[in-house]
């Protein structure tokens, strides 16, 4: 028969399991999110440089200094936001368990191995959410660049309208 002791490590490790499980998964869709603004940023930049060069056959044949400056610096911040977007999935130094720890805690395992391991996996869920905050700054960082980046981009468009006559 369990003991109820038994019972609250079972539940326990159970608990953490499933939490190292989430953060894995958080990881993950971090890495994913930081992918899709590269990709935005990179067509975004695509479409500027497109309405910069149809602008540009306009008969006076140059931009106003206006919309270059806007778009330079649109340009500018999609290149910051990918780049800070990228270093959302470069590696990052993160605990692991070592072969060598395991087998002293095999060879050596006393009355109470649970607590080892226990110990072991709260420092890997500790490292792994240290990791995931600093992905989500980093994240939430290369957002703000890409919105900032449309910002200046859509006063651009907007001043070519208005330079154009529209």
């Amino acid at each position: 028969m369990a003991t109820p002791e038994s019972n609250a490590r079972q539940v326990l490790g159970a608990l953490l399991e499933d939490q190292l499980n989430e953060e894995r998964k958080i990881k993950e869709s971090l890495i994913q999110r930081g992918n899709a603004v590269v990709s935005s940023s990179g067509v975004l930049v695509a479409l500027a440089l497109g309405a910069a060069s149809v602008s540009g056959r306009d008969p006076k044949g140059h931009l106003p200094a206006t919309v270059t400056v806007l778009t330079i610096a649109a340009l500018a911040l999609f290149v910051a936001a990918a780049v800070t977007a990228l270093t959302v999935s470069t590696p990052r130094r993160q605990s692991a368990l070592s072969t060598q720890w395991l087998r002293e805690v095999w060879d050596n395992s006393g009355p109470d191995p649970f607590s080892a391991s226990h110990n072991a996996r709260l420092d890997l869920l500790d490292s792994l959410r240290g990791t995931n905050r600093s992905a989500a700054r980093l994240l939430l960082c290369s957002l703000a660049l890409e919105v900032a980046a449309v910002s200046l981009l859509s006063l651009a468009v907007a001043a070519m309208l208005v330079q154009a006559g529209f």
